[in-house]
């Protein structure tokens, strides 16, 4: 990653009044146009400093754990410096706001003021929050480092994330990184769609863990059964409850929908 040119006079003023003096000297090596790509920067106190999140595939499951990647390269431009540098991540929701603040002050502030801007499950949006740290190593003013992220959610419903990440220094804004990510829904299915009574149905799906399936069929009420989906979204429906006949499923997750499909029971 090489963050590099200038923020246009327009997009410095937008985010100055709410990032300050600090975040000031980051804008000066903001991007000029907003690409729908990945973008970053660096500030111009601390150059040679980086990060950059990548997520294998370009695209993550709502409603299962993720994680992200990061790199970058840290620099200590002062001889005998041995203070960390901290890292912040931010899932953010890019149908309410499609790009980063280039500070992370900025990128408090923005939470604040858009309301739903969170994607994760949780309560912040903030998946890393300065909690992990990159350790000036003796004899080496300058390395290469890497990691993931903290394990997160993104909540069912969000179609497209922003990962907004930050080094900084102390309280000065060091580099900024945002990547958009395609967000895929929860779903699982039947394959194939036909079963000999009492024996379990094959499931796919692309989330992990205990599956909720209720069945219905004319006529005959409806059944509610339980399973286990692996790792590898594969997962067995038992049948042994169900009449012959033409059933539809639908599929839950600790309280989200995973779509539903029909079986038929010989």
């Amino acid at each position: 990653m090489s963050p590099s040119s200038k923020s246009s006079a327009a997009h410095r003023r937008a985010r100055t009044t709410a990032i300050g003096a600090t975040g000031a000297l980051l804008l000066a090596g903001a991007p000029a146009a907003r690409a729908d790509g990945p973008i970053g920067a660096t500030a111009p106190a601390y150059p040679g400093n980086t990060i950059e999140a990548r997520v294998p595939g370009g695209s993550l499951v709502a409603g299962s754990v993720q994680r992200v990647k990061l790199a970058g390269r840290a620099t200590w431009n002062r001889e005998g410096d041995t203070t960390s540098y901290t890292l912040g991540v931010y899932v953010q929701d890019a149908d309410v706001e499609p790009h980063c603040s280039p500070t992370f002050g900025g990128q408090r502030q923005q939470a604040i003021n858009l309301g739903g801007l969170n994607a994760s499950a949780s309560n912040s949006g903030w998946v890393v929050d300065e909690s992990q740290q990159i350790n000036a190593q003796e004899g080496q003013p300058a390395f290469d480092w890497s990691g993931d992220s903290l394990p997160f959610t993104v909540r069912p419903g969000v179609r497209r994330i922003v990962v907004c990440s930050y080094v900084r220094y102390v309280i000065d804004d060091v580099a900024y990184h945002e990547l958009p990510v395609r967000i895929v829904q929860p779903r699982c299915s039947i394959v194939p769609s036909s079963v000999r009574r009492g024996r379990s149905a094959k499931v796919r799906c692309n989330v992990a863990g205990s599956i909720t399936a209720k069945l219905t069929r004319r006529g005959a009420g409806s059944r509610t059964v339980s399973f286990r989906v692996t790792g590898k979204g594969s997962g067995q429906l038992p049948t042994r409850r169900l009449g012959s006949g033409r059933w539809s499923a639908r599929f839950t997750a600790a309280g989200w929908k995973l779509g539903g499909d029909r079986l038929r029971v010989r």
